[in-house]
């Protein structure tokens, strides 16, 4: 179930804050819960538990859960190298 606090139209991008300068001006796509679980085909509630538990990073934005797209790739990433 989304988040409440998040029923409108939800931020897609957020500056890096890193400090190499040619990461300052590339922004960050932000997925929410219900985005991640449809990409990794798997439910929301499942989302939640891998946030839980750490297995799966994720931002706070005003309250709600955001999982930056490199992040999921890198998740991803290692599901297929442990194969």
């Amino acid at each position: 179930m989304p988040c409440l606090r998040c029923s409108g139209t939800p931020p897609d991008e957020i500056d890096q804050k890193k400090e190499d300068p040619q990461n300052l001006d590339k922004p960050v796509k932000l997925l929410r819960v219900p985005e991640v679980a449809e990409q990794l085909a798997i439910s929301i509630r499942r989302v939640y538990y891998l946030l839980a538990v750490n297995e799966l990073k994720s931002v706070k934005v005003g309250g709600c859960r955001r999982v930056p797209v490199n992040v999921l790739n890198e998740y991803v990433q290692e599901l297929l190298d442990t194969e």
